[in-house]
C-alpha cells in the first residue's frame, strides 16, 4: 500500500517537475523526505503562493514515485541553473498519474487533513520535508486525484 505525500513547490519548479518528471529536495528537509518517501508512493504537487502567477494555492498533479533517491550531479532545476550550482541535493523520478489545476478552496471542506488547524500548518503536516509530518490520508488523496482527473478531462 503506498503512502501519499504533498509536495509544496514553487510554480516554476512545478513546471519543471511536470516536464521532466523529477522532484528534488534540499537542506534538512531532504533528510526527512528521503526517510519518508519511497518508490511506489504517490506524491501530489501543491503550488505555494511565493512567486506564483497561475497555479497559486492549487493541487497541480499526482505522480507515482518510480525510483529511489539519487544524488543530483548537476544544476537541473530552473533556480539551480540560474544560480549555477546544485540546490536540490537528491532527486527522485516520477510517473504522472494526472496533471491539472485544483484550487484548494474548491475542496477544502471535503479534506480531513485541513480540519481543526490553520491551512499553512495543515499543508506542512502532510509534506514529507518536515519532521512532524505524516502521510496524507488516503481518502483525501483520492478526493484530490479524482477532482484533478475531472478537471484535466475538460
Amino acid at each position: 500500500m503506498p503512502n501519499y505525500w504533498l509536495l509544496l513547490v514553487r510554480e516554476d519548479n512545478f513546471s519543471f517537475i511536470k516536464e521532466h518528471n523529477i522532484y528534488g529536495c534540499r537542506d534538512v528537509g531532504c533528510r526527512w523526505a528521503m526517510k519518508k518517501v519511497s518508490k511506489g508512493d504517490i506524491v501530489i504537487t501543491y503550488v505555494i503562493k511565493e512567486g506564483c502567477t497561475n497555479y497559486c494555492s492549487s493541487f497541480t498533479g499526482a505522480f507515482m514515485v518510480i525510483s529511489d533517491w539519487v544524488k543530483n550531479e548537476k544544476p537541473t532545476f530552473p533556480d539551480e541553473v540560474k544560480a549555477n550550482h546544485i540546490i536540490y541535493e537528491y532527486i527522485i523520478h516520477l510517473k504522472p498519474i494526472v496533471i491539472g489545476k485544483l484550487n484548494i478552496y474548491d475542496v477544502i471542506q471535503k479534506l480531513s487533513f485541513t480540519r481543526e488547524q490553520r491551512l499553512n500548518k495543515a499543508l506542512h503536516s502532510v509534506a514529507p520535508t518536515y519532521s512532524f509530518s505524516k502521510p496524507l490520508p488516503e481518502d483525501d488523496a483520492e478526493i484530490i486525484i479524482n477532482e484533478l482527473k475531472k478537471r484535466a478531462s475538460k
